[in-house]
């Protein structure tokens, strides 16, 4: 049922959902703004202490850092333009292949393919630089033990890739396939049609795409801890070390990796300092992009232009005729090219995990069995924290996104959610842990272990607070896609709203119910950052939500920091084990969703012929 008005549906007046809807808006908005008061609360400490020196170059303050915040904000800035200037070409040009280019059903399974690497676990990417890619960078350009900058940023490539990819080609599909077909009436070539009309109407959404990819390199704390082990950026820009086999912690990974191993107060302080500089940072950039999308480069709609790619390119010379034949081939050799190149490096590192994670779970030393200090326990736990964190996301991003329906967008109320939900969205998750461990540890105290502050539920908190702009998204996508003409006629003939609300509206939003709750345990699955300042990095021997427990990736992260002679196989159990659990998740939406979404489809229907409303 398609969308064909833009009548405002009320599915009830001054009734318990409407102010249901409202009392959830109020708490979120409250959560919001406690999320940004807890950082700059936590954050002044060090500026009472030490004024603005720890923004200096050469800031020696606090014990275990040698550098200023600025120096850590610049190298995560670096490594993210580096990983960008190579992944959004590879990422445009092979989606574009799978989108465009290749028949139906070769791009389907693509797709799939795509949707499934898309959403593992930024760790298991570590952890294939960590026992591969450091191999070749310490050959290629003599680094010690293969631990740097440039290893660091073919890891990015790789994991930005992965992911890029997967958001490009979910916006490509969006695009109207009657665009195409009256391109290709005018008998513009498909190069010219992709390039120069479709993609150029949607430069919005690209650059979208490419805004989160950034925050994905400048925000990934766990993947970098891998590699970058250096606590010391001051040495970088004095002694003229060779920046690209330096080692040296970006902002993210400064924090997760300090905020508990360092026990000095002033450590804390400063990263909850640097955490915000990060934040203001990313903000910044964030609105030059709004800025920017707001020119009129950006305005340009698909029939300027069309008008255009029709007056410049399809005047009917020979030599103009020519010309669009080499841009169409060159666009393709392209496109196959990066398309290669890209994916048999995300190939590799997805066939690796597989090969040597099903290794070491049939070894002898292998912790798949009954016990704390086991990666069935840690599933156990990851599992459980899901579904706890799928029972608070659904029903209250459901009830937000009830709110924007309901109420007009226009009011100061409604726009102040909205850009906070924004501002949210392009946050860091590791900021999303530090507000957990400010509010629900430090302030709450939500742990019944005394000797670790930290507790699962924290960690639920954290992804609950990050994750529910995410699925306030989905929910809106899935509300526009109801058709409200429908709506309209059901009032018309005397329905009910709460009839209207359950018998129509409920049905054709339960799809998107469905995919959100499997989308939430994949992304809790894939988290690694918001953990390891909550839920900890050992596993009690109390199963239940107020004790610390490893999730799969911190199990992986604490792993990696014990050095013990099972330690590699330990973290191959956990990536093999993460990404078959986020590649069921996946299949479940890929195949079940759609076929959910027409059985409520003819559910409606019969209810409307039932009752002799028009479908």
């Amino acid at each position: 049922m398609k969308k064909n008005s833009k009548y405002k549906w009320e599915f009830t007046s001054k009734k318990p959902i409407k102010f249901l809807a409202l009392f959830v808006a109020i708490i979120f908005l409250i959560i919001m703004l406690a999320f940004l008061g807890v950082i700059i609360w936590k954050s002044s400490d060090i500026v009472k202490e030490f004024g603005f020196k720890p923004w200096s170059l050469d800031f020696d303050g606090v014990d275990g850092i040698k550098g200023g915040i600025f120096n850590s904000i610049t190298i995560s800035i670096i490594i993210a333009i580096f990983t960008l200037i190579f992944s959004i070409p590879l990422s445009i040009k092979s989606a574009v292949l799978i989108t465009f280019r290749l028949n139906n059903k070769v791009s389907k399974i693509i797709k799939l393919v795509v949707k499934i690497i898309g959403s593992a676990p930024s760790v298991i990417f570590a952890l294939y630089a960590l026992n591969v890619l450091t191999n070749f960078t310490h050959f290629m350009f003599n680094s010690f033990n293969g631990k740097s900058f440039m290893t660091c940023v073919l890891m990015f490539i790789i994991f930005n890739s992965a992911v890029l990819i997967n958001n490009l080609v979910n916006s490509f599909d969006s695009i109207d396939f009657n665009q195409q077909k009256i391109a290709k009436d005018l008998r513009i070539n498909s190069s010219l049609i992709i390039y120069k009309l479709l993609l150029k109407s949607n430069k919005k959404q690209i650059l979208k795409c490419c805004f989160t990819a950034f925050v994905k390199v400048v925000g990934e704390a766990s993947a970098a801890s891998f590699i970058m082990i250096s606590n010391n950026s001051y040495n970088l820009w004095v002694s003229g070390e060779n920046f690209f086999s330096n080692s040296i912690k970006p902002a993210a990974t400064m924090v997760t990796t300090n905020f508990f191993a360092l026990k000095s107060e002033y450590v804390k302080e400063y990263l909850f300092a640097l955490s915000l500089t990060l934040i203001i940072v990313i903000g910044v950039i964030n609105f030059l992009i709004t800025l920017i999308t707001k020119t009129n480069t950006f305005k340009t709609t698909y029939k300027d232009n069309l008008i255009i790619l029709s007056n410049k390119w399809n005047n009917g010379k020979n030599k103009e005729s020519q010309r669009t034949k080499i841009y169409d081939n060159i666009q393709k050799s392209i496109e196959w090219l990066f398309f290669i190149i890209i994916g048999l490096l995300i190939i590799s590192a997805f066939i690796y995990i597989l090969i040597f994670g099903f290794l070491s779970v049939i070894k002898p030393t292998s912790t798949i069995k009954f016990g704390v200090d086991t990666t069935l326990w840690s599933m156990s736990t990851t599992l459980y924290g899901a579904i706890w964190t799928a029972i608070i996301v659904i029903p209250f991003s459901l009830m937000v996104s009830i709110y924007f329906e309901r109420f007009s967008r226009k009011t100061f109320f409604s726009k102040l959610i909205n850009s906070l939900l924004i501002t949210s969205g392009g946050l860091p998750s590791l900021v999303h842990g530090l507000f957990a461990y400010g509010i629900f540890i430090h302030l709450f105290g939500w742990t019944l272990d005394k000797g670790h502050d930290s507790s699962l539920l924290a960690g639920v908190a954290s992804v609950v607070v990050l994750l529910i702009p995410v699925m306030i998204k989905q929910f809106n996508n899935g509300f526009k896609k109801i058709n409200k003409t429908l709506i309209k006629q059901a009032a018309n003939k005397g329905l009910s709203n709460p009839k209207i609300f359950f018998k129509l509206v409920l049905p054709l939003i339960t799809p998107t119910i469905f995919n959100c709750f499997f989308m939430v345990l994949t992304l809790f699955v894939a988290e690694a950052s918001p953990f390891l300042l909550t839920s900890g990095r050992q596993n009690s021997n109390v199963f239940s939500l107020l004790y610390p427990q490893q999730t799969l990736t911190t199990r992986m992260v604490a792993e990696l920091n014990k050095h013990s002679s099972n330690s590699r196989n330990v973290m191959l159990e956990c990536a093999f084990i993460a990404i078959l659990l986020t590649s069921l998740f996946s299949l479940i939406t890929y195949f079940v969703t759609p076929l959910l979404n027409t059985k409520m489809q003819e559910k409606v229907k019969v209810y409307l012929i039932k009752n002799k409303i028009a479908a």
